[in-house]
């Protein structure tokens, strides 16, 4: 293969995938000079020399192999796919190093024999170590976007997560097959997506700067929305509400309530920061807020949440009457309202276990909808059991975690955010 062409597809494909595009070349440089449709390509891929024996051997697929599954199956879980996002960082460049390594190494790389005489195996490790290096720049731009998407749908209420999952599962492995075929238009293709993300990224710091405003005491940015000021803690004069995906709007916002409100967005009470973990007790990162500083503070969120569950359950009942699609919309606005405030302060593992449970009952009362009129009860109840199913587990980390912190020694003080 031509060394910009390995270099631009390791790196590229690389960036959605670790493990995936490394083990579709490993198969196809290990098995497809075996069928005719890959004959052409094959002997343009592989050249007259041999096959990469590390990169094709037994044990290496095998690795490759089960460490895709695991890859597969890690994107399939929204705790998961947060636990991944840490190893990504750092496996997908070795990754993509290891790849254009390995693509090299099935032939003789005239390419660095042109441009390093006598150094041919040099040369290749320099092309492998700069796709890594090309590729870390390239997941970083990725997960910045992918930040942004996560600020948007923290919880994974929406399915945006998923969708966007199996389109990168979809396009790592269609853009392989298709690389055999058609290697310039596919590089051609990747090098537009890298460009598309850097302008998203650039997008999206702008996005970020004009959510800010200067504080009117200390001169520092501080969110719209903010209630204090994360640096000096001034009251804001004028907090601006937060829409639904979080992000201040140009309305006032509510004398009373704008902090669960925040809080409901997985954002400050205080700064309007974005919060870290799922962790009730666990201050903002911002301005060492914590995000509940006693069960008072949870009380008065749990009552704001549950005001809003009879409009809740009101359009859930007239979106039961419409097949299909209204369950879809029904169960994406019950889970952004009256559950995913819950539940994006419960522990990974115990809300991998009650989504494990819940899902039993969705299928069931999905199959309930088909029922004329009946049907319409379905939504509201798959609301009102989720909510209180996360309502209960919340309610119970929230008083667990808060006891704890409470007796243990503080370095610094909680600060009122009223």
């Amino acid at each position: 293969m031509n060394p910009i062409t390995a270099f631009i597809a390791s790196s590229g494909l690389c960036a959605s995938r670790a493990f995936t595009p490394a083990l579709l070349a490993a198969l196809f440089l290990r098995f497809g000079a075996e069928y005719d449709v890959f004959q052409g390509t094959a002997k343009d891929l592989i050249g007259s020399s041999t096959v990469a024996t590390w990169f094709t051997s037994d044990l290496c697929i095998g690795v490759l192999a089960v460490l895709a599954a695991l890859e597969f199956a890690a994107n399939r879980n929204q705790e998961a796919r947060e636990a991944l996002a840490y190893v990504d960082k750092w496996a997908k460049p070795v990754m993509a190093g290891a790849m254009t390594l390995g693509l090299l190494s099935a032939q003789d790389a005239a390419f660095a024999q042109e441009v390093l005489p006598e150094q041919a195996g040099i040369g290749d490790s320099i092309i492998a170590a700069t796709a890594a290096a090309f590729n870390y720049s390239i997941v970083s731009v990725r997960n910045g976007v992918q930040q942004l998407l996560f600020d948007v749908d923290p919880d994974n209420s929406t399915g945006l997560h998923t969708v966007l999952s199996w389109s990168e599962d979809g396009v790592v492995v269609f853009g392989m097959i298709a690389l055999l075929f058609f290697p310039m238009l596919v590089c051609g293709l990747i090098v537009v997506g890298i460009g598309l993300l850097w302008a998203l990224r650039a997008w999206a710091q702008r996005r970020e700067n004009a959510a800010r405003v200067p504080c009117g005491s200390c001169a520092a940015p501080m969110f719209r929305s903010a209630v204090r000021c994360g640096s000096c803690r001034a009251p804001n004069p004028a907090p601006m509400a937060v829409n639904w995906l979080g992000v201040a709007s140009t309305n006032p916002a509510p004398v009373e309530g704008h902090p669960e409100e925040l809080l409901s967005k997985r954002r400050c009470p205080c700064c309007a920061a974005r919060l870290e973990g799922h962790d009730v007790a666990r201050p903002c990162s911002a301005c060492n807020t914590p995000p509940f500083e006693s069960m008072a503070a949870v009380a008065r969120f749990d009552h704001a949440m549950q005001a809003r569950l009879p409009r809740t359950l009101a359009f859930g009942l007239l979106m039961g009457l419409v097949p299909v699609l209204g369950m879809i919309a029904g169960v994406l606005y019950f889970r952004t309202r009256v559950v995913a405030p819950y539940r994006q302060y419960v522990s990974g593992f115990r809300r991998f276990l009650l989504r494990l449970l819940l899902r039993i009952l969705i299928v069931a009362l999905v199959l309930f909808q088909l029922i004329p009129l009946l049907g319409s009860l379905a939504i509201p109840l798959l609301a009102l059991v989720n909510h209180r199913v996360f309502r209960r587990a919340f309610l119970a980390q929230a008083e667990q975690r808060l006891s704890a912190a409470a007796a243990a020694p503080s370095s610094t003080p909680n600060i009122a955010t009223a």
